[in-house]
């Protein structure tokens, strides 16, 4: 994974596309984390709520 993370951190391009991929899936992403110990751990802790836009897209607006 950190050999993958890697090289997905060097190529610019790969990264903004994923970045695009994740932005336009978002409503399909889970609210908690799947599996047992990430359900305990949830149960007494609140995941942030996703931003209205990407960072990506918000700085692009707002870098001025």
């Amino acid at each position: 994974a950190i050999k993958a993370a890697g090289w997905v951190l060097d190529h610019p391009g790969v990264l903004a596309a994923g970045e695009r991929v994740a932005s336009r899936t978002r409503a399909l992403h889970p609210r908690k984390p799947p599996g047992p110990g990430a359900r305990r751990w949830t149960e007494s802790r609140d995941l942030p709520e996703m931003p209205a836009e990407p960072f990506r897209d918000w700085w692009k607006k707002n870098r001025t």
